[in-house]
């Protein structure tokens, strides 16, 4: 009677032993997991916050390069005797003139730019910049007066996409100006058609004096399409 306890003691044990064995195993699978799993987050954190590390020391860097350009540029002003105030404020008055000469889409609106052209920056239809550079727009009228613009038969329009300028010459207290203006021509004379715009450069050549008056404009009209956009 005494030796069937050690039986049955036998293969309990044997169970035990086994399935210890296998708690373990998946115990250690577990920890390995959340170990893993610990070690890839942190990871990408540290990845992550490498890349923003980057991105920002980039922004720092053209910021600096902006910063560089600029004094190189007020030190190049200064060596030629110009005022970096001054050429900012006529960069500004530039950039008004070469808006209202270049936007108008109708008859009537380029006549408006004209005579805006004319008030804004003191200029009379006697010079020649508005006789040969903007001319009056062509027209016909009719029998109650009625005008009917070439521009609106052909329906074009334009527009400003960029302006460049830079001083040319100094003189007495004036700086004459090169300014290049891309101008984007489009038409809507075909109802639904999908004709590109045209980016086209013209080029003013302006002298202000130092009261930021327009003493002389002249201007090259604008080139054959340089390239173009649906």
């Amino acid at each position: 009677m005494s030796e069937e306890p050690n039986a049955v003691r036998g293969p309990v044990r044997g169970w035990v032993q086994h399935n210890i064995a296998r708690t373990f195993l998946l115990v250690l699978v577990v920890v390995v997991t959340v170990v893993m799993s610990v070690t890839w987050v942190s990871r990408q954190g540290e990845i992550t916050a490498q890349e923003d590390r980057i991105s920002q020391l980039e922004a720092d860097l053209q910021q600096q390069e902006r910063i560089n350009a600029e004094q190189v540029e007020a030190n190049v002003l200064e060596g030629l005797g110009m005022d970096q105030g001054r050429v900012a404020r006529d960069s500004t008055q530039l950039e008004q003139l070469a808006e209202a000469i270049f936007t108008w889409d109708s008859g009537k609106t380029y006549e408006q730019a004209r005579t805006t052209v004319k008030d804004r920056f003191d200029l009379t239809e006697d010079d020649e910049f508005m006789q040969t550079f903007m001319p009056p727009s062509r027209y016909n009228e009719d029998s109650s007066g009625q005008r009917h613009y070439y521009i609106d038969a052909a329906g074009v329009n334009s527009s400003v996409a960029d302006v460049n300028s830079s001083v040319v010459e100094v003189s007495a207290g004036d700086y004459t100006y090169a300014v290049t203006v891309q101008v984007q021509v489009g038409s809507d004379a075909v109802s639904g058609s999908n004709i590109p715009n045209v980016t086209r450069s013209a080029l003013l050549f302006v002298t202000m004096d130092a009261e930021g008056e327009i003493t002389d404009l002249s201007g090259v009209p604008a080139s054959n399409s340089t390239r173009t956009s649906a």
